[in-house]
């Protein structure tokens, strides 16, 4: 094992000789061959272990090579909050798919399910399978396999132009059409749905469509609702140079179960679509999978084998090996292990990963000595050889956080090893210039007048004692105003007018015909000591009046005390297409 950049950086010169030459920077000073891109990079370390510095400076490197497509998997909105200025600095475009997010781009479904297979594909996804043992499995893959069956039907009716909404009404409509659409998608369903009134078992399976993936195609169908002056992204038309250069998978903790369904969905497109690219070289196409795990069984293997002849170059993040293992099974997991070209490995905390990290490096074969004395003060010297690990276990908790960055473990495979030290990167080019997450109006159309901020409480006055003389009136502070009713309400409705999202008007183009948008910086965004002369857009947004409040659900008054509203629970919802100027009250 080697300590510093330097051996790294001299072995990895070595390997650009015979592997088609310099490729990207794995570390400020190491930079990969163009054959290692290729062969995948998993990246493994807990929380806090550093996985973001390092990612970082990947991108950056991706960023500054011509002609290279980016997408990156970001669970926690900080490449949302980021990348707008990089992406703007390198050029090619910058795109979101997030349904929840108001400046996300719309995932042109019907264009990317092609055939039965990605039909069944789309329904697994929707009706994941239940791993829990018993009969569960059963109802899910049941479940999945009418779904698809209604999927296929669909898209042969409308020609490939269908939407999350005729995906809705397909599974809502009466028991006779939806078996006849099933069974004509997919013949086997037949065993499942019987004739005439559905039985208790074929009731099961329905419900099961109903309660696992109903609520999630009706959400993205209020998303495509609201998002339906949004450009198109279609994963089989940027993998051929379409749209966007960038394009980031915002996740979402409160959609965790529609993001893994739509994120795994479209990786999956992208396995699927690697088929109809021809074998390049020089093409390099990035998929940065952090946080892995949250993409649900997507096998990325198909991708890794057969994207490495046409440039498509995977990087993977995830916590421990045991994710792998709890996700792929044993073997798979094991598999993709070693399939691996380079592994990037930070501090591990679970005795059973520090474990994995260690016979993943391997071990040497140390010789010692022995010196033993005799009764007659006679000395013997003995040889032994013993084999020992690389690293031991408890020394993959020690790595992390250290003065000036990050220390990892850069695995090239082979019998080298290098201890790094990844600098922080720069704070500038790295800073939040938007915000990471613009809630679309789909997400917030319940609407209550009770959100009203509760008027502030008055301090009590003390009573003065007989021997006390009042404070002249002249002096006593004035009561702080109490705001009526009316005007918090207005003050709210002012606040959700003004708060659209700040992003470019022109993105109405189809996905074969433009290369991206950025969103503009976030008003609250520390601003940049030089702005480098470069002018803001005309639509980024105003900021709110500042008696907004911060509340978005008051009625909407036009300050007439009587057209007040009084407390009632009213619930709202966004009519019509959803825009960011829409504010129709239902």
């Amino acid at each position: 094992m080697t300590h510093g950049a330097g051996a790294a950086a001299a072995t990895a010169r070595r390997e650009h000789r015979h592997g088609g030459g310099a490729g990207v920077r794995i570390h400020p000073d190491v930079r990969l061959s163009r054959e290692r891109e290729t062969r995948g990079i998993m990246l493994s370390g807990s929380v806090g272990a550093g996985k973001t510095v390092i990612i970082q400076h990947l991108i950056e490197s991706i960023l500054a090579q011509p002609g290279t497509r980016l997408l990156v998997h970001d669970l926690k909105g900080d490449f949302t909050a980021t990348l707008p200025a990089l992406t703007r600095e390198a050029g090619g475009g910058l795109g979101l798919v997030a349904p929840w997010d108001a400046r996300s781009m719309r995932w042109s479904v019907a264009a990317d399910i092609r055939s039965p297979a990605d039909a069944r594909e789309l329904a697994s996804r929707l009706i994941p399978p239940d791993d829990t043992g018993g009969t569960g499995a059963q109802w899910a893959q049941g479940a999945a396999m009418i779904l698809g069956g209604l999927v296929v039907s669909l898209a042969r009716r409308s020609r490939g132009r269908w939407t999350w909404a005729d995906l809705l009404a397909e599974i809502a409509q009466p028991y006779p059409a939806l078996r006849e659409a099933a069974i004509a998608g997919a013949p086997m369903a037949e065993g499942l749905l019987t004739a005439g009134e559905p039985s208790p078992t074929t009731a099961s399976y329905l419900a099961q469509i109903s309660s696992r993936a109903g609520g999630l195609i009706a959400d993205l169908a209020a998303a495509d609702q609201d998002l339906a002056d949004r450009r198109r992204f279609s994963a089989r038309h940027w993998l051929r140079g379409h749209g966007p250069r960038v394009v980031i998978l915002g996740g979402s903790s409160r959609y965790g179960s529609l993001a893994t369904a739509l994120h795994g969905s479209i990786i999956r497109s992208i396995a699927g679509s690697l088929d109809a690219l021809d074998d390049d070289d020089e093409r390099r196409i990035w998929l940065v999978l952090d946080e892995a795990p949250q993409l649900g069984r997507v096998d990325l293997r198909p991708i890794i084998e057969t994207g490495r002849s046409k440039g498509i170059c995977v990087v993977t993040g995830w916590q421990d090996s045991a994710q792998r293992r709890s996700i792929y099974g044993a073997d798979d997991a094991a598999a993709m292990d070693g399939m691996t070209g380079t592994h990037v490995v930070g501090r591990l905390l679970g005795a059973d990963s520090q474990q994995w990290a260690a016979r993943l490096v391997g071990q040497r074969q140390v010789r010692r000595y022995t010196t033993s004395h005799g009764a007659d003060d006679g000395r013997s010297v003995s040889e032994q050889y013993a084999d020992e690990d690389v690293i031991p276990p408890e020394a993959w908790g020690g790595l992390g956080r250290v003065r000036g960055g990050i220390e990892a473990v850069l695995i090239p495979g082979g019998d080298m090893v290098h201890r790094l030290v990844w600098p922080f990167p720069s704070r500038e080019r790295w800073r939040r210039v938007a915000a990471a997450l613009r809630p679309a109006p789909w997400t917030e159309s319940l609407e209550t007048d009770t959100d009203a901020l509760a008027e502030p409480e008055q301090p009590e006055q003390p009573v003065p004692g007989p021997d006390e003389r009042p404070e002249p009136a002249t002096e006593a502070p004035a009561p702080e105003p109490v705001e009526s009713e009316t005007s918090e309400t207005s003050a709210a409705a002012s606040h959700d007018t003004a708060a659209t999202p700040a992003l470019d008007d022109d993105d109405t183009e189809d996905e074969d015909g433009d290369d991206g948008e950025h969103w503009e910086a976030d008003e609250t965004a520390p601003a940049p000591e030089d702005a480098g002369g470069e002018t803001p857009s005309p639509h980024v947004d105003a900021p709110a009046p500042a008696d907004a409040g911060g509340d978005e659900g008051g009625a909407e008054t036009d300050g007439d005390p009587a057209a007040a509203p009084r407390r009632r629970l009213v619930i709202r919802r966004r009519a019509g297409g959803g825009g960011p100027d829409d504010q129709e009250a239902g």
